[in-house]
C-alpha cells in the first residue's frame, strides 16, 4: 500500500498575466479536505480565482492524491513426473481482491466561460483508474 502523490490545483488561464498559465494557483479560502469520494476527491470549494494581476497562495504540492491498495499473490505447485522431469503448475494474481486504484483527479480550476460543454466540470472528480484484477494460470515442465 502506498500513499498518493501530491499534485497542485492550477489556474486554467492566465490571471496573474505573465503570458502563460502554467503554476498559476488560485488562493485557498477553506479548508481544502474532502469527503475523497470518486465524485469529490477535494473540497472544491475551497478554491477561488485571485485577482487579476496577482498570483493565488496556494502552496505548491499541497494537495495529496489516492494511493495505492494492491495485493498480489501466486500459487504453485510442483509434480515429479520422473527423475529428471518435473511439472510446475502455477496461478497468479495481480490485484487480487480487485480494490480500484484511482490515478488521475481533475485539478484544473476553471476560470473562464468560454468552455465547449459548461455542464461538464472534472474539477475535483477522479478520472481514470489503474489496471483491475488480473490472473494467469501457467505450466512449466522442468527437464
Amino acid at each position: 500500500m502506498w500513499t498518493g502523490q501530491p499534485f497542485d490545483v492550477l489556474m486554467s488561464s492566465d490571471v496573474a498575466g505573465i503570458g502563460a498559465t502554467e503554476n498559476q494557483r488560485p488562493n485557498v479560502i477553506a479548508d481544502t479536505k474532502g469527503p475523497r469520494t470518486v465524485e469529490e476527491w477535494f473540497n472544491i470549494n475551497a478554491f477561488a480565482r485571485p485577482k487579476t494581476g496577482t498570483f493565488g497562495n496556494m502552496g505548491r504540492n499541497s494537495l495529496r492524491g489516492p494511493g495505492l491498495n494492491k495485493w498480489d499473490f501466486a500459487l504453485f505447485k510442483n509434480f515429479k513426473l520422473r527423475e529428471s522431469l518435473r511439472l510446475q503448475f502455477r496461478g497468479e494474481f495481480f490485484n487480487a481482491f480487485n480494490h480500484p486504484s484511482f490515478t488521475t483527479i481533475g485539478a484544473s480550476l476553471n476560470t473562464t466561460t468560454t468552455a465547449v460543454n459548461p455542464t461538464i466540470n472534472s474539477f475535483g472528480v477522479v478520472t481514470d483508474t489503474r489496471d483491475s484484477r488480473v490472473m494467469q494460470l501457467a505450466l512449466k515442465v522442468n527437464f
